[in-house]
């Protein structure tokens, strides 16, 4: 991941690892802007009125490992 102009990017391959009380995930970031792939797509989908994740999404989505 990189951060520059304040902006905080994710590249291809970068993980990312998810502890909570479901238990832990880890996914990794993959090129491209497929939305129906990505693991976040509940928190960051621009169909959704007024989401404002959906403005920093970026192409890059996430798939479980």
């Amino acid at each position: 991941m990189k951060l520059s102009f304040g902006n905080l990017t994710f590249e291809d391959g970068d993980v990312i690892h998810i502890e909570d009380k479901f238990g832990n995930e880890t996914c990794v970031a993959k090129r491209g802007h497929d939305c129906g792939e990505c693991e976040f797509c509940v928190i960051c989908d621009s169909r959704k009125p007024n989401n404002t994740f959906a403005k920093y999404c970026q192409e890059t989505h996430f798939e479980k490992e």
